[in-house]
């Protein structure tokens, strides 16, 4: 969809075509927020190995 010429500005929450679609942020800013009830993993807590 992002690369789609018909689908100019679908990346937009605010773009008609990604409401009707309810597709939500797809602008690269908006990859990486915590989203539903999902919560920012502690940076202190390491890596399992």
């Amino acid at each position: 969809m992002l690369f789609d010429p018909k689908l100019g500005g679908i990346a937009d929450p605010e773009d008609p075509a990604n409401q009707s679609m309810g597709v939500g942020g797809l602008r690269a800013a908006a990859w990486f927020e915590p989203f539903g009830s999902h919560s920012v993993r502690d940076p202190g807590r390491g890596f399992r190995r």
